[in-house]
Order: C-alpha cells, then structure tokens, then sequence
C-alpha cells in the first residue's frame, strides 16, 4: 500500500526535475539575421535592450535569442550596418520569444558620406532566417 504513494511521488518529482531543466536549458527561440548588400557591408556595433542576446557568427550574420531563458518578455537590438562608420545604416530590430517575426522598428542610414538605402527584410517562410536588405 505504501508503494503506490512513493511511485506517484517519485514520478511527480522526476517530470518537475525534467520540466525546470528542459526550461532552463532551451531557449524558446533563436533567429538568423543575414545581411545582403551588393558591397561587403557587415556589422560595425550592436547593443541589446531587454531579454535578448546578440551573437554575432561571422561579420554579416548574427542571431537573437533569449538572455535569460526564464524571462518570457523580448528586447530590442540596435545594429549598425555598413563600411564604416560614416557610411552605415542603424537599425532597431524588436524580437522575443513569443514574436511571430521580429520587427524593424526604426532605420536611420546616413553620414556625410554614406549611400546606403535600406530596402526590407525578406523571411522564408517556414524558417527563422531573416534578410537585412541594403542597395547602395
């Protein structure tokens, strides 16, 4: 009779232990951003507000994940886009968790010297890959 009380225990504390870890080691999301230009435009700096962290994997390619997998909220990435920093392109990018796709929230391209134009962003569907677009 004591046995049945334990097992349920047991199973009980196995899917808490199972579901806390599973949480605590997932991020609920991560999105691929690429940047396509005609010239080699890559990221010159990138700052994140809010729940979000900036891996940057090669100079015109980064993700957005979450900074603390127990926080449901997203952030904002500021990232500058260009040659140098007076031919560039900053963007706002708002993105989280539970965002369908991230969002461009804000574009400022200039400098004295700058002739780069933000175009869109492009997402195939079915993937969490997004296009940063830039013309010159």
């Amino acid at each position: 009779m004591q046995i049945k009380p334990a097992l349920a225990a047991l199973s009980t504390g196995i899917a808490l232990f199972f579901t806390q870890t599973a949480s605590a080691m997932i991020c609920p999301f991560t999105d691929n951003f690429f940047i396509s230009a005609p010239l080699p435009l890559r990221v010159l700096n990138a700052s994140t507000e809010g729940n979000l962290a900036f891996t940057q994997m090669y100079p015109s390619y980064f993700r957005l994940s979450c900074q603390n997998m127990r926080v449901l909220s997203g952030g904002v990435l500021t990232v500058a886009v260009g040659m140098t920093d007076q031919i560039k392109c900053t963007l706002k990018i708002e993105d989280g968790p539970y965002k369908s796709n991230p969002n461009i929230s804000q574009v400022s391209c200039g400098g004295p010297a700058s002739r780069i134009y933000f175009v869109g962003m492009d997402h195939p569907t079915g993937t969490y890959d997004y296009y940063l677009k830039f013309t010159m």
